[in-house]
């Protein structure tokens, strides 16, 4: 499995299992829910970290010559907008 697969991969669980937590919260509180603005942010920040914990970083692959740490902190910010993202970005390989 190269690093695209693998942040695409970490961008689904994390999402999937995300919206499954969230979803029942949405459902039981949905006046206070509507003010809680955050909510939107927690797959990208719980993304965020999975990815840089695991150290992944896509932009090696289409940009050499950049810094690691910033492809880290790049990757983790992409992983963490979901999959879709990743997609629009680097596009399929092989399809």
């Amino acid at each position: 499995m190269n690093v695209l697969e693998s942040v695409g991969l970490l961008s689904l669980v994390n999402y999937a299992v995300t919206d499954y937590l969230l979803k029942p919260l949405k459902a039981a509180f949905p006046e206070k829910v509507a003010g809680w603005w955050w909510l939107v942010y927690v797959p990208f920040v719980t993304g965020a970290v999975i990815t840089y914990t695991a150290g992944l970083n896509v932009f090696t692959n289409f940009v050499p010559t950049i810094n690691p740490t910033l492809g880290l902190v790049l990757t983790a910010a992409v992983s963490g907008c979901g999959n879709n993202v990743l997609y629009s970005l680097f596009g399929k390989k092989g399809a």
